[in-house]
């Protein structure tokens, strides 16, 4: 009986090691590609979606500034206060809109087909945009537990702090006086000195 030993052509080994190497840079290559241009368009969706669903409040407190004198400052801790509240909706929503937008892109230029054809499986195409999930998920998470309530408390307290300190808030005697939050001051008199 004759044994065989097995040598092998050093050439494979080297060629193994490359494709293994190359295999991963590919990847990575395409993992942060994904990565970076769900991260850009989340990032531009939040800020639009954001502005969007602020800007009657913006107004209203513009409108606050000028005409009733109120600190510019003031305002804008006013509309630091409101928006956890808005950025529960934004984050899910700019997320969704940056996944559609890249893979509709990814597909509609053939990329997807490329990647098939090379054997890249497209459910490794999921990982990046999961992994951004992830990370919006948890920072939901956060302004749902921690933001908004502190948010609102924030709110509040500044707004009592403004009525207490303005006197120039335009407040109407037996009439329930609104304000953005949700927040409704009813003045029964006002003191004869104020108009």
């Amino acid at each position: 009986h004759k044994v065989k030993s097995k040598v092998q052509n050093p050439n494979t080994k080297i060629f193994e090691l490359w494709a293994l190497t190359f295999g991963l840079l590919f990847m990575k290559i395409i993992y942060r590609s994904i990565l970076k241009e769900l991260t850009l368009l989340f990032f531009l969706g939040l800020v639009i979606f954001s502005f969007i669903l602020l800007l009657e409040r913006i107004v209203y407190f513009i409108d606050l500034s000028f005409k009733q004198g109120i600190p510019l400052l003031t305002t804008l801790k006013l509309l630091i206060f409101i928006f956890p509240a808005f950025a529960i909706v934004t984050i899910p929503v700019s997320l969704l809109v940056a996944s559609v937008v890249v893979f509709s892109r990814l597909s509609s230029d053939g990329e997807i087909m490329a990647l098939k054809a090379s054997g890249f499986s497209l459910y490794r195409l999921l990982i990046p945009g999961a992994i951004l999930s992830l990370l919006v998920a948890l920072a939901d998470a956060f302004f749902i537990l921690y933001g908004q309530p502190w948010g609102n408390h924030a709110f509040k307290e500044a707004l009592y702090q403004l009525v207490e300190t303005q006197a120039n808030l335009d407040l109407k005697e037996g009439v329930f006086n609104d304000f953005p939050g949700g927040l409704v001051i009813y003045v029964k008199e006002k003191p004869l000195g104020e108009s």
